[in-house]
């Protein structure tokens, strides 16, 4: 890939997937974190009317077992990004789905639906990534292939 200034790096490609790894990955363990300490918001308020009915009282025991599942995502997409990429994206699906019932939190259903996909495309991404090689070494110094030493024999 050529730009006015040369050739860019092959590393960008590895360190811009690094570095969404890191922010879904550490946004995930905090937004795991806080469901048991409410300080950024009180997470109940978030679930619809179908899940308060269902849960009675229990809507804080169930906001911790949400944490818990989170924080593993977490965890998870920072040590095996190829799978949890993809779980994290269906996850965030549920998350809409329970925000769409709530019939209040539209905006932030949208704001999840975009981290949803950018997941699910980061899943492919991880696997493209894990496939490359580096490139053979080429010039003076490069070692010539069987091959290349087969011919040169025979000439």
């Amino acid at each position: 890939m050529q730009t006015k200034l040369g050739m860019i790096s092959r590393k960008a490609p590895n360190r811009t997937f690094r570095a969404l790894q890191f922010a879904f990955g550490t946004s995930l363990i905090m937004a795991g974190l806080d469901k048991y300490f409410h300080v950024l918001t009180d997470w109940d308020q978030y679930l619809c009317p179908i899940a308060v009915r269902a849960l009675g009282n229990h809507l804080h025991l169930f906001m911790s077992a949400v944490g818990i599942g989170e924080i593993c995502l977490g965890i998870g997409l920072t040590f095996k990004p190829r799978a949890f990429n993809y779980l994290t994206s269906a996850w965030l699906f549920l998350i809409i789905v329970n925000l769409l019932l709530s019939e209040s939190f539209f905006d932030i259903a949208l704001q999840d639906f975009v981290l949803a996909l950018t997941s699910a495309a980061l899943g492919p991404l991880s696997q493209a990534l894990s496939k490359t090689r580096p490139l053979p070494a080429v010039g003076i110094h490069a070692q010539p292939s069987i091959r290349s030493r087969r011919f040169l024999k025979s000439s």
